[in-house]
């Protein structure tokens, strides 16, 4: 939790589509969690430190199906 400034916390069920390309990279450039853009929704909940890059991802979030 370097450089706790700003965080986006992004809900399950957001539509892949529409995350922001920071989302798949930090900021050192390095790309993270590809498998994860081949679904439709996100499957968790993530939530983006702003100031560093990182992504913090839940556990798989259950739809009750």
């Amino acid at each position: 939790m370097d450089n706790p400034d700003e965080f986006t916390l992004y809900l399950p069920n957001q539509k892949i589509s529409d995350l922001p390309a920071n989302f798949w990279q930090d900021k050192s450039g390095r790309t993270w969690n590809t498998a994860l853009k081949t679904q439709n929704k996100l499957n968790c909940y993530a939530l983006v430190n702003q100031s560093t890059g990182y992504t913090f991802l839940s556990p798989v979030v259950n739809d009750g199906n």
